[in-house]
Formats: structure tokens, sequence, C-alpha cells
């Protein structure tokens, strides 16, 4: 599963996204500006599809997509699935929601430096279910950090196996 926060900053936001891969899925290209029909974007590729799973537009709109968490080779059976409405309250017991709260709940520490802080965060004992997670199958490939504020969009990508982020600033205009 990939790992999205967003964080309040001065006169904006901060969203966080940790992209959770297959180990056999080609590397993203970096972040770049791209022109859409009607819109400027920054976000990074992913080859095989050619799309993205995070980005901003010129007009301050931030998104990520998640993975299904289902296997994603077996049909999708409607009919088993659970409500929607019974995602959240699951979600708030487990282990990572109380990383969060922990996290999150020191004074001394700003939000954006918590919302790194959680992002890189590995259990030892328990790197399947990590925020930075990492299965035989599957890890952590990328992390991208989205700032928007009134003055200024930031994209700051890294692959993992990269020691640097890749930035992509500028005021894209509306």
């Amino acid at each position: 599963m990939c790992t999205v926060t967003i964080v309040p900053v001065r006169n904006g936001f901060r969203l966080g996204c940790n992209r959770d891969e297959r180990r056999d899925r080609a590397p993203a290209l970096p972040p770049a500006v791209h022109g859409l029909s009607h819109r400027t974007a920054i976000f990074p590729v992913d080859p095989a599809g050619q799309g993205t799973w995070v980005g901003v537009t010129d007009t301050r709109l931030a998104a990520a997509l998640l993975n299904r968490s289902a296997d994603s080779t077996a049909p999708l059976d409607k009919s088993r699935r659970p409500s929607r409405g019974l995602i959240i309250p699951y979600l708030v017991e487990r282990p990572r929601r109380r990383l969060f709260e922990r996290i999150f709940a020191g004074e001394e520490r700003s939000w954006v430096q918590a919302q790194n802080l959680f992002h890189r965060h590995q259990w030892q004992s328990r790197p399947g279910i990590s925020v930075r997670m990492e299965r035989a199958d599957a890890k952590t490939v990328s992390q991208t950090f989205v700032s928007v504020t009134g003055s200024a969009i930031e994209l700051r990508y890294r692959a993992l196996e990269s020691a640097e982020f890749d930035v992509v600033t500028g005021s894209l205009t509306c």
C-alpha cells in the first residue's frame, strides 16, 4: 500500500507520498512540468502506463493515488467487498495510525519535520507493514513531497535508490 499525508504550512499545505510498487516494475521518470489540455502540472511519470500517481497543477490542486491492497491479478468481486464506511474505523486502530499520532504529537518539532520522519519510518521487525515498506514482492520505491503556498509550488521527488531529491519548483501560472 502507498502512504499519503497532508500537513498545513504557512499559506498552504504539504503533501507527502510514498510510492509502493512491485520490485519488477520499471523506475519512474523524474518529475517535470507537463502541458495538459487546459492546465500545466508537475509530476513524475510511470513509464509502463505513461501516467502518474502524484502531481500538482497550476491551480494549486495536488492529487495522489493509492494502490488497491487486494491481489491485483484476481477479479474484483464487488459482492464480497466490505462497505467503504468501514475503512476509516479499521485504519484508526492500525499500527501506522498509532505511529502517526506518536510522531505528530511532539510539540518540539514542526509538522513538516514530523512528516519527513513518518515517511522514512520502517520497523525493523515489521518492514512489510511499515510506512517505508519492504516485502519479498514489493517495496517503497520513491518519496514525493508537494509544497503549495500562496507564492510557490514545489515538487520534490526521490527514487529511494538515489540519495538526492529531484526538485521541480516554480510558480505555475493559472
